[in-house]
């Protein structure tokens, strides 16, 4: 049983680091998107 739950606490903290990923992903492309369609500061 305790190896079940250890199993399952690494699948979580997995699941809950590539989600902060993600989410620091996903609001990058939404900076990118909002640079670029607010006149291109290149």
């Amino acid at each position: 049983m305790f190896n079940k739950a250890v199993k399952i606490e690494k699948i979580n903290l997995v699941s809950i680091i590539s989600n902060i990923h993600l989410a620091k992903t996903l609001t990058e492309i939404k900076s990118h998107i909002c640079y670029n369609h607010s006149g291109d500061f290149k």
